[in-house]
């Protein structure tokens, strides 16, 4: 059996043996042969026997044997191909060695690739003197060779045309079959050559560009006039063209409703195909006619939820055939596709985000303007009248009147205060460019010079390691928090005892992790997340109480720019522990 010739077809090279699939073919033979009482086979054109079944002792030990027997055997194959050749269903030969053999031919795709014979039988009992004969002839041992001839069938002619049609109808169920595998190969080989392109040359394309890629693609590979990606608009009833290649060039962009089009269809359906007539099916649609389309393919393309935002479609000139692969070929890009409109919807959104941020930071930027101005200049003025009205003595300071005027000044240094701070929480924000490498121990040593005296005055200890790990920071920012840390500690001592306070820092990855421990009031354990809210306050909210509620809140949105976090333990004796950490001087914000 020779399976090994190589055929070229549409332009492909092919193993025939491989087309013609002899695994599922040659017991199709098999059966047919043993049913019938025939023998079978398929030869090719030059009459090499790829497939052989239920073949006759007679020719498989006598007549292919020796070289002038089974040169006429070829000859018959080749009388019977020569036939075929000429367009016929079937042809009928009796061969030289005597016997009948019958054909159909094979083909695929319109070439004609090779024969399906039967044969090798009789059409009347056989004449024993004629075979003696022609055994000597060949020089076969006669006793042997007519034994071998008792076991050759006889099919009545009455008969014969039976099998002949039914050989001429196997002949087209395996040329249908290889027709199918030359197909499934193709969509195989096309689907191949999208994944290497869509993890290849297309990996780095975005947006437009990679929608184009794919439309161009689509449309080369599969010869159809237009090829687009479209995305749904906000309200359902019309598709915005992303990107197209139509008439070997960039389509233009368009918007069109959906209405009465195929697209319409494909919205409900998932993925439709109309192989022709197209816009005799919707005529209403008039793109259709201006492109002068025959054919068309479309597939739905989902987000995340499984809901419809946008189509990709194919459309032709011509009908496309039974076995194109558009339907197959689309749906390889979907998910591709999909992916990629939905990181452009997230890119957009995020672009939109960060304008909106952008905008409402411009604000804030010009409300700590205004406040630094309209809100604290009133205050700084309400505090000097009212202390020029105390230093003036006389009925104005006296009695009730020198309480209202202290309350008024006492409110408007709260005032002032309260602005000051909210301006300084206002004015955090996260520019990594402006962070350098800090001594934290110079700085806080730094903070605690400007603070000595109302420490000495509280009769506070401090105590401090040393060294303390290097940061990469804001220097402004990390004297503030430092500032507010000591400060609170000053201001929520207890009076039964005289102020300890502990800073220390150690090193977690790559970043430094700093703790400042007293052994002040302490805070409950269900308030330790509120005193990190904006004007959160324990005891609530009046001017009488110290501070002003938005100290820690300072102090978390400047730790939260460089990706740390603020959290409140218990400290020494009942007091409390403030811990943080900084990106440490080798390491950067996350």
């Amino acid at each position: 059996m020779q399976i090994g010739q190589d055929i070229t077809l549409d332009g492909e090279k092919f193993a025939l043996a491989e087309l013609l699939n002899v695994g599922e073919i040659e017991p199709l033979l098999t059966s047919f042969c043993e049913a019938v009482g025939v023998a079978s086979a398929i030869i090719d054109l030059e009459g090499r026997v790829l497939i052989a079944a239920n073949w006759q002792p007679l020719c498989t030990e006598f007549h292919r044997v020796t070289e002038r027997s089974r040169r006429r055997c070829i000859e018959s194959d080749t009388q019977l191909a020569l036939e075929l050749r000429k367009g016929e269903k079937f042809a009928r030969y009796r061969c030289k060695n005597g016997l009948v053999d019958c054909a159909s031919p094979i083909v695929v795709g319109g070439q004609h690739l090779a024969n399906l014979f039967i044969g090798q039988f009789l059409l009347a009992p056989p004449d024993r003197d004629f075979f003696r004969t022609r055994a000597l002839e060949l020089g076969f041992e006669s006793e042997s060779y007519l034994a071998a001839l008792e076991r050759v069938p006889v099919i009545p002619e009455e008969k014969l045309s039976s099998i002949l049609r039914y050989l001429c109808e196997l002949a087209k169920t395996i040329a249908t079959i290889s027709r199918e595998r030359l197909v499934s190969r193709r969509r195989v080989q096309g689907v191949q050559r999208v994944l290497k392109m869509l993890a290849g040359p297309w990996a780095q394309l975005t947006g437009r560009e990679f929608h184009l890629a794919v439309c161009r693609y689509i449309s080369e590979e599969l010869t159809l006039e237009y090829v687009f990606v479209g995305e749904l608009t906000a309200n359902g009833r019309a598709v915005r063209v992303l990107a197209g290649w139509g008439g070997g060039a960039e389509m233009p962009a368009m918007v069109y409703d959906l209405w009465e089009t195929p697209c319409a269809d494909v919205m409900t359906q998932g993925i439709c195909v109309f192989r022709e007539r197209i816009r005799e099916l919707f005529p209403r649609d008039r793109l259709l006619s201006e492109m002068g389309v025959e054919s068309y393919a479309g597939v739905v393309l989902r987000d995340k939820r499984q809901q419809p935002m946008g189509i990709m479609v194919a459309m032709g000139a011509a009908p496309l055939a039974a076995d194109h692969p558009v339907n197959t070929l689309l749906p390889v890009f979907v998910e591709q596709v999909s992916a990629e409109i939905q990181r452009g919807r997230a890119q957009e959104a995020l672009r939109a985000q960060s304008e909106e941020l952008q905008r409402r930071n411009e604000e804030l930027s010009r409300l700590n303007v205004v406040m630094a101005h309209h809100f604290q200049e009133p205050s700084r003025r309400l505090v000097t009248f009212a202390s020029q009205l105390r230093g003036q003595g006389g009925a104005v300071a006296a009695g009730k009147n020198r309480r209202v005027l202290e309350f008024i000044e006492q409110q408007s240094i709260y005032l002032n205060r309260l602005v000051r701070d909210i301006q300084r929480y206002l004015g955090i924000g996260a520019d990594y460019s402006l962070a350098k490498v800090l001594d934290s121990r110079l700085v806080l040593e730094r903070v605690l010079g400007r603070m000595a005296a109302a420490i000495k005055e509280a009769k506070a200890e401090v105590l401090l390691p040393d060294p303390l790990p290097p940061v990469r920071f804001y220097e402004e920012y990390l004297e503030m928090i430092f500032t507010i840390l000591i400060d609170n500690a000053l201001t929520y001592r207890r009076t039964d005892r005289p102020l300890r306070l502990e800073i220390r820092a150690g090193m977690a990855g790559d970043r430094a992790r700093f703790r400042c421990r007293d052994n002040g009031r302490g805070v409950a354990e269900e308030y330790r997340r509120q005193v990190f809210e904006l004007f959160s306050r324990l005891g609530g909210n009046s001017a009488d109480l110290p501070g002003t509620g938005v100290g820690l809140a300072i102090v978390r949105k400047a730790v939260g720019v460089t990706g740390g976090s603020v959290t409140i333990e218990d400290g020494i004796e009942g007091g409390v522990e403030v811990a943080f950490d900084l990106p440490a001087a080798g390491g950067g914000i996350d």
